[in-house]
């Protein structure tokens, strides 16, 4: 094991009528991630992996068609479960107290949250072999990972300012960002 890029997914199309899970990327989205694929180093990808929300797949599928690289749905890379929250002010309020206390009943567990994700960056890493994977997932659970990892180096409110997309190139065994959001030095 070695590197592995993290991308959270591009700007979705809001549609009010269905569930976020189900909304594809914007055209900006589109746009986004076609200029993000240019910071890759394509030829140490193996392969990506995304969750099965519709705006990661289509990220995904977006950068393999500018790197020439497969892509798969790999369960347990899916959102952090959480109540609907009408106020974005309210979720992210809630959602660093969440950070914080790692608790939340409106939040799927912590523990849970973090062993399904960090069990399926395991698998992913093992069948990437040499390469590098892309893991394309979201923001929340992201930041839930890369707290466990980082602890306090990522700040409560942090998560906020990750863009549509943002990619991040992580080393596991130094537990070191080389470059990109969450970066620590």
């Amino acid at each position: 094991m070695g590197y592995v890029y993290f991308v959270r997914h591009a700007e979705p199309l809001v549609d009010e009528g269905s569930a976020p899970h189900r909304w594809g990327l914007s055209d900006t989205g589109h746009q986004s991630t076609r200029r993000l694929a240019q910071d890759i180093d394509w030829s140490q990808v193996a392969f990506i992996a995304c969750s099965h929300e519709v705006k990661a797949q289509q990220t995904a599928a977006v950068l393999s068609e500018s790197g020439g690289v497969d892509w798969r749905v790999i369960d347990g890379l899916q959102e952090l479960r959480a109540a609907w929250f009408e106020n974005q002010e309210m979720l992210a309020h809630r959602f660093t107290h969440y950070l914080e206390s790692r608790h939340d009943p409106d939040f799927e567990s912590w523990d849970e949250a973090l062993s399904r994700f960090t069990q399926a960056v395991f698998e992913v890493m093992q069948a990437s072999g040499p390469k590098r994977p892309i893991i394309v997932s979201h923001g929340r659970i992201l930041t839930v990972y890369f707290r466990s990892k980082l602890g306090s180096l990522i700040s409560g409110n942090a998560w906020q300012q990750l863009r549509f997309p943002d990619c991040a190139l992580y080393h596991v065994e130094s537990n070191h960002i080389e470059w990109g959001f969450y970066q620590n030095g």
